[in-house]
């Protein structure tokens, strides 16, 4: 990771600690369930239409779209780098929240997965916006994504949304995700199923005998769990709810249950539903029948080309080490980085928040991890600035070589001082590496300032000694006077 851009991060992280404070409070007042994030969504869109980016949009699916240097300057379309992070929270409430403040803990619903790591997002691609000098030199397109439905329920359905759209351009895709130190790039695919039973019930005495479609469905229960699963690949099913019947001297003529299966192989995946298919047939029977939907496809991983994966989960890796210093936790998870991967395209899943209580009503941040995890996103974001230095850099190269020149004027002054000559071949070094974002400039000018001055002081000492030496030359050969 290039040192200056990811000193550039972080100087900015620092500068707008307060301001990302008050946007993440904002944000997390607002109630966003999966389906219902228009709140969210127009709060977002109308930021970004007030902090340079008139051309943000909100799709059909809720997302906020921010497209940033997307096409050439003859107009033709670029690849895409994707950078999200999702607007909706687990809960159904549509009421606002009120975030509670305890020091530097702040409490919300939804406020670590994933309002922070919007938060961050959001003005790191502010950054970006109000930097045309940079995005200009950028090696690729960039779309900015606060997208919907990334819980429970949701699907997925906002990212499959921007992958419909836009996928034939998208090379590469990075999810700010719930709490550093994650840094997933094998996705848990899953499938969730809800299965009814319908039968004819009747009384518990009288009818007593007839099919009970509770029992049929712990019947069912029953032979699911009996299902043998894979060690490797990591494989997991859960009944996460069974509902039904009416009084308790009723036979149950109505009972469902929610079912899933978690594999990070769509093999395996596609292997556990076909025996889920099999078991449900066995229990069909003329009075008691049973019914199968989806209600959740979160594909795992895909042939992903090995060498692009491991370069971005690399930097995503290096970003959260040298920023965060954490140690990056790399076990597989279920997050909007499912779309692409299950597409072959490169992506990883970053936490960019210090916090806890995920998916309860308690859910905390630390606030002062918050600069570090938005220097991490914007970090992450300027490695696709790598021409912009490079360009900047040769562009101003003259201009620094001919300051060096200069000084190079002085060197009778400096050829005694060793350590001032180290000085001009570091400064000689740097003037290839030489940007022109605010923390390279500085440290490039406070150097040619101190060399200046040394130099000068340099110079006008050796002139000093010179005229010195030359009066006390020119006394000592003035002729003797006849006396």
């Amino acid at each position: 990771m290039d040192p200056k851009l990811l000193s550039l991060a972080q100087s900015y992280a620092r500068s707008v600690y307060d301001e990302e404070i008050m946007l993440v409070s904002a944000l997390a007042s607002l109630p966003a369930p999966s389906h219902h994030e228009g709140k969210r969504a127009r709060f977002i869109v109308d930021w970004f239409h007030a902090n340079g980016a008139p051309e943000a949009y909100i799709d059909e699916q809720k997302n906020v779209i921010v497209p940033i240097a997307t096409r050439n300057e003859d107009g033709t379309p670029r690849d895409l780098a994707v950078f999200a992070a999702h607007t909706d929270v687990v809960f159904p409430d549509r009421d606002s929240f009120h975030p509670e403040v305890s020091g530097t803990r702040i409490e919300a619903p939804g406020i670590g997965d994933d309002t922070a790591c919007l938060a961050g997002l959001m003005l790191a691609a502010r950054y970006l916006i109000q930097h045309p000098e940079i995005t200009s030199h950028m090696d690729t397109g960039l779309l900015v994504v606060a997208n919907s439905c990334e819980e429970g329920l949701g699907n997925l359905d906002g990212t499959k949304q921007v992958f419909n759209a836009l996928g034939h351009r998208i090379h590469e895709y990075i999810s700010f995700d719930r709490y550093m130190p994650q840094c997933c790039s094998v996705a848990v695919g899953s499938r969730r199923f809800k299965i009814s039973c319908h039968a004819r019930g009747g009384h518990s005495w009288a009818d007593y005998g007839t099919p009970n479609a509770l029992e049929r469905i712990c019947a069912l229960v029953e032979r699911l769990y009996a299902l043998p699963l894979p060690e490797d690949p990591r494989t997991t099913m859960n009944v996460g709810k069974i509902e039904g019947g009416t009084t308790v001297n009723s036979i149950a003529e109505d009972a469902s249950l929610l079912f899933e299966f978690r594999s990070t192989s769509e093999e395996v995946l596609d292997s556990l539903e076909k025996q889920l298919r099999q078991e449900v047939d066995k229990l069909q029977a003329p009075e008691c029948t049973f019914s199968i939907s989806i209600i959740g496809n979160r594909p795992g991983n895909g042939e992903v080309p090995e060498e692009p994966e491991a370069e971005l989960t690399q930097a995503c890796v290096d970003a959260l080490t040298k920023i965060a210093g954490v140690r990056p936790d790399l076990s597989p998870a279920s997050t909007d980085a499912n779309i692409p991967l299950s597409m072959g395209i490169p992506a990883t899943s970053v936490g960019t928040i210090i916090g806890g209580g995920a998916h309860t009503r308690e859910e905390w941040i630390d606030a002062t991890s918050l600069p570090k995890g938005l220097a991490v996103t914007l970090s992450l974001m300027l490695r696709h600035a790598r021409r912009f230095r490079d360009d900047i850099g040769k562009a101003q190269r003259p201009e620094v070589e001919e300051r060096i020149r200069k000084l190079h004027g002085h060197a009778d002054a400096l050829k005694d001082d060793p350590e001032l000559a180290r000085r001009l071949q570091d400064l000689r070094e740097k003037a290839e590496a030489v940007r022109s974002d605010p923390v390279a400039r500085a440290e490039i000018e406070a150097h040619i300032e101190a060399i200046r001055k040394r130099a000068e002081e340099a110079r006008l000492s050796h002139h000093k000694d010179q005229g010195q030496a030359t009066a006390a030359s020119a006394q000592a050969d003035e002729p003797a006077k006849v006396r």
